[in-house]
């Protein structure tokens, strides 16, 4: 009995250590645990008030500054001085604790929104959640809110284990668009998630469609993903099980985007969602066109963007992704969206 006890407690010691020697330093967290889901099961969709979180509490890595913290959670640098009472937006250093100030206003919904339906949420707006109808949404940052799926952007343990988590975000893209991550690094940290959360469904990857080469990035989603699994399957002994997590975007035509997520999509015989997808510059038909294909071959879709922020960082679309516009008007994509299952393509045919 003794040994056995020893045993155990070697395993739970190796187990703790390999999580530990594989994870990136830890974004910390003191999360107000608002709207959190339990583990072991889907976010509930519900009607009713949906309250804001206060904040939390994030330790500054090395390279970041106000600007790029600002922008990452869905704040202002003038926010983030008054609640830390820091008098210049220089004076911060990597190893310090930043509060993050996170308030959403409360809002009502008037219908059960769609669970299959999301929203790639480039700008916090909740009354959006309302108008297109949508079954959960993500901000490229931890959250807590109900209906919203949290990420971990750079595959860094999570400071908790919800029923759903994003798991990196363009892997194989480059700064700013995304967080890059070799394959066999990718596949060591979600073991290590996977070992720290084992109740949690994983999405993994949010890889893009494109070869990103060509601008120093590892290069297309699909030979990402390809070696992803690969080597997943030789560090752990098993093929991947969890899900994973692609986008793409297309200019005037459907087409670019049918291709690239039809050869996505024949990599993995799990589940599979498309995390991001819009049209650049084309119309409703389209995007129509775009949303009817992702629905048929993916579990689930989130579509960019509600609004498209104009900040200079470098990372925005210039053109045409909008679902809403300025005035809180639907353009023509959100109002397809929101139709979905949409008659449109069915007339086309």
């Amino acid at each position: 009995m003794l040994v056995c006890l020893h045993a155990i407690i070697r395993r739970s010691l190796s187990i703790l250590l390999l999580a530990l020697l594989i994870s990136p330093a830890r974004v910390l967290w003191a999360d107000s645990g608002a709207g959190q889901f339990p583990p072991s099961r889907e976010p509930a969709i519900e009607t009713g008030s949906v309250e804001h979180a206060s904040g939390h509490t994030y330790i500054i890595q090395p390279g970041d500054d106000l600007g790029s913290l600002a922008l990452r959670f869905h704040t202002t640098i003038q926010a983030l001085l008054q609640a830390n009472n820091i008098a210049s937006p220089n004076r911060i250093r990597a190893g310090d604790k930043l509060f993050i100030p996170y308030r959403l206003p409360s809002f009502s919904l008037t219908s059960p929104p769609d669970p299959r339906r999301g929203l790639a949420m480039a700008v916090i707006e909740p009354k959006d959640l309302v108008s297109l109808a949508v079954g959960w949404y993500y901000t490229w940052a931890w959250c807590a809110l109900p209906r919203c799926v949290p990420m971990v952007y750079f595959m860094e343990l999570p400071p908790d284990c919800p029923a759903l988590l994003l798991v990196g975000n363009e892997p194989n893209a480059t700064r700013p668009f995304g967080g890059p991550i070799s394959p066999a690094d990718a596949a060591q940290k979600v073991q290590a998630i996977e070992l720290a959360c084992p109740a949690t469904r994983l999405v993994v990857g949010n890889v893009s469609a494109d070869d990103w080469r060509s601008a120093g990035g590892w290069g297309s989603g699909q030979d990402w993903l390809a070696e992803f699994l690969a080597r997943y399957r030789d560090m752990s002994g098993h093929p991947f099980q969890q899900t994973l997590g692609v986008h793409c975007y297309s200019q005037a035509l459907a087409d670019y985007c049918l291709t690239k997520l039809a050869q996505l999509r024949q990599l993995y015989a799990g589940p599979m969602w498309v995390t991001e997808f819009g049209l650049l510059s084309g119309g409703a038909e389209q995007f129509s066109i775009l949303l009817d294909f992702a629905a048929a071959q993916f579990e689930r879709f989130a579509a960019y963007t509600n609004r498209q922020p104009h900040t200079g960082q470098g990372w925005e679309l210039s053109t045409g992704v909008e679902l809403v516009l300025r005035d809180g008007r639907l353009s023509p994509a959100g109002e397809v969206y929101v139709a979905w299952p949409n008659p449109l393509l069915s007339q086309l045919r």
